[in-house]
């Protein structure tokens, strides 16, 4: 990550302001973290676990 950015087919992920945009929704990384190494996102000590799959 050395831009700050991680993309995947499904969505964006942008370290630079801190945003994760999917078709699905958005989510902000105001109070979360996110973890590749899990595939888990944690926002105020809720987990949502994203699968990391490509669909076609």
């Amino acid at each position: 990550m050395g831009d700050g950015r991680w993309a995947m087919d499904d969505g964006r992920w942008t370290m630079d302001d801190g945003r994760w945009t999917m078709d699905d929704g958005r989510w902000t990384m105001d109070d979360g973290r996110w973890t590749m190494d899990d595939g888990r996102w944690t926002i105020k000590n809720v987990c949502f676990l994203i699968q990391l799959k490509t669909q076609h």
